[in-house]
Parts: structure tokens; C-alpha cells; sequence
């Protein structure tokens, strides 16, 4: 197989083509992904300085806290773990006398006491149902197995539902030293 000059030049001349060709296609492929990947960066570094800036606020927002805090003395019950345990408890007594008179409640505030008050926490709870289960839920809660002093209690009626309301109830779980004190006097 004899190739002539003439064509050994056009396969040369093709091949360095074809390798200009690759070079090129392959340098923009690679500067294409080398942009695809910086901006990926540029978008995590801003998600990150967002999230720094995030992290600042709420750092600034608890030192703030915890100074108005400290300034007002107000314990927040729930941060112990015997106060978890009496947010718990009463919950649980509350939401199984609501479950026995087909009351349907709903979200709970916790709120701090104040100092003093005798009181371990305050806890503002809304539900729904008839109008005779809430008044009875209400006559029902002084059986409760921790000492509760309701503050406020709010009934509206579900204009939804005929003969349902709707309660709002804002209550105080007293001190387990005052229940030990009455406990003690009333016997």
C-alpha cells in the first residue's frame, strides 16, 4: 500500500484538525464545568453567610434574653428537668380528662411564673366540644393530680358547630411545697 506525499500531508493535516478540534471541545467542556462548580461555591459561601449571620442573631437574641432574665428574675420552669416533668404530668392529666368528655384540645403555651407567685409554671391551653363536656372539663380539672389555680377561663362559642365552643383556659401549676403545706393543713 503506497501512500503518496500529497496524501500523507492531507492525513497529517486532518489529524492535527481532528486534535485541534478535541482540544478545543474539551477546554470548553472543562471550563463549562470549572464555572458550573464556581458558582456552586459562590452559592454555599453565601448559604454560609447567611446562616453565620443567622447564628449571630440568635446568639445576640439569647444574650438578650437571658439578661432580661436575670434583670427580671423570672424562672422559666420548664428549663429543669423536674419542670419538663411537671409540664408532662399535668399535660397528661389535663389531655385524659379532656380525652374522657370527648374534648378536642389544642396547642399549649408555656409561659414563666413570677417570682414569688408560688407558682411552678403557667400554662394557657385552648380545646373544643359541647358546651356542657367543656363546663364539666372545667368543674373536672380541680381533681387534677397537681394543684392547678385556674386564672382565666374563656369560652366562645363555634359558630361552626351548633352548641359547641370553643375554651380558652390560662392556668397555674402550683409549687410542689405549697401542695405539701395544704397537703399537711387540711389533714
Amino acid at each position: 500500500m503506497n501512500i503518496s506525499d500529497r496524501e500523507k500531508r492531507t492525513i497529517r493535516l486532518a489529524a492535527i484538525f481532528l486534535g485541534a478540534y478535541l482540544v478545543i471541545y474539551g477546554g470548553l467542556q472543562g471550563y463549562k464545568w470549572i464555572q458550573e462548580k464556581r458558582l456552586e461555591v459562590e452559592g454555599l459561601e453565601q448559604e454560609l453567610d447567611g446562616l453565620k449571620l443567622s447564628s449571630e442573631r440568635t446568639k445576640i437574641d439569647r444574650e438578650l434574653l437571658v439578661k432580661l432574665e436575670n434583670e427580671l428574675s423570672v424562672p422559666k420552669a420548664s428549663s429543669s428537668p423536674q419542670g419538663k416533668s411537671l409540664v408532662a404530668a399535668t399535660l397528661t392529666s389535663i389531655e385524659k380528662i379532656a380525652g374522657e368528655l370527648g374534648i378536642h384540645l389544642g396547642p399549649h403555651t408555656e409561659l414563666s411564673s413570677r417570682q414569688g407567685s408560688g407558682e411552678a409554671l403557667r400554662l394557657n391551653i385552648s380545646g373544643k366540644g359541647s358546651l356542657s363536656s367543656l363546663s364539666r372539663f372545667a368543674e373536672r380539672l380541680e381533681a387534677a393530680p397537681q394543684p392547678i389555680v385556674l386564672r382565666r377561663l374563656e369560652f366562645q362559642r363555634d359558630s361552626a358547630t351548633p352548641g359547641h365552643a370553643e375554651l380558652t383556659i390560662h392556668l397555674g401549676v402550683l409549687e410542689s411545697q405549697l401542695l405539701q403545706e395544704g397537703g399537711s393543713s387540711d389533714a
